[in-house]
């Protein structure tokens, strides 16, 4: 029988370590999306940016001949 309370308890022990390693996994999971989710917002902020800049080039190129 003490056999067995052991066993029962290196079973539960990993049930807990199991649980646990879940947890970690399911924020750094989250963790991993919002960095994706932020990421993907400055590639549209930046995208939005380069072309205002190349279109205010474009105009300046243009009116350039004015002067």
């Amino acid at each position: 029988l003490d056999g067995d309370s052991r066993y029962l308890s290196a079973e539960e022990q990993s049930r807990e370590l199991t649980r646990s390693i879940r947890r970690e996994v399911a924020k750094l999971s989250e963790q991993w999306n919002n960095l994706i989710d932020r990421s993907d917002h400055w590639k549209h902020r930046l995208d939005e940016y380069m072309t205002e800049e190349l279109s205010m080039r474009r105009w300046r190129d243009e009116n350039s001949f004015c002067m």
